[in-house]
This record gives C-alpha cells, sequence and structure tokens, in this order.
C-alpha cells in the first residue's frame, strides 16, 4: 500500500474510532496529553476547527496475507491494474505505540490549510 493511501487509511480508522464515542466535554483550551481521554472535543481558537483527541496507545498496523488478498481482490474489481507488489509496504503486520494526538474531526479545506 502507498504511503498516501495508509494515511488515507489510517484517518479514516480514526475518524470512525472517534465518532463511535461520541462526543466528550467541549474544552476552550488544548490540555497536554495526559489531561486528555478519548473523544473529548476542542475548537481550535486560529480557526474555529473541531479537534477530537485520540489516546495514547498500541495499535496492530499492516496487513497479513488474508487481507492484503481481500483487499487486492476489490482493488482489482474497481480498478483492474492491481498487483500485490503495491502491497508489499502494508506487510507485515505489527504493533506501533502512539503517543496521545489531537486531530481534526473533518477533512481540512483548501482555505483552512492556507
Amino acid at each position: 500500500m502507498h504511503r498516501r493511501d495508509l494515511l488515507f487509511v489510517l484517518v479514516t480508522f480514526l475518524s470512525i474510532a472517534v465518532s463511535t464515542c461520541g462526543p466528550g466535554p467541549t474544552l476552550t483550551e488544548a490540555p497536554t496529553s495526559g489531561g486528555a481521554s478519548l473523544g473529548e472535543i476542542w475548537i481550535r481558537p486560529d480557526d474555529g476547527m473541531e479537534m477530537v483527541y485520540v489516546t495514547a496507545g498500541e495499535y496492530l498496523m499492516g496487513s497479513d496475507d488474508e487481507e492484503v488478498d481481500k483487499a487486492l481482490k476489490m482493488c482489482n474489481e474497481i480498478q483492474g491494474d492491481c498487483s500485490r507488489d503495491r502491497s508489499k509496504d502494508e506487510q507485515l503486520s505489527h504493533t506501533v505505540a502512539l503517543d496521545g494526538f489531537w486531530i481534526d474531526r473533518t477533512e481540512v479545506s483548501n482555505a483552512q490549510y492556507r
């Protein structure tokens, strides 16, 4: 899987994970990483963007052979030009540890990025 595709999958996963937690309290100022809990919302004062906190933890990253086979089958049904080489960076699945972090609740517009 290309890095761009992996980033898309990670952001999509985090968006789904956070949206199923239900909204936490809205904060006026971002707490330090040790003071926030999963799903807490902070409104960034610069642009009014809602940010959601994702707690620190260990996550499984990557795919096993069966998952890659399923992804290749779907890709070939849609695009028709997919090969296992596209997924070589996605294997082997392994555990990664992430610090807690804030992420935008929705995608960023071009105007917000500027």
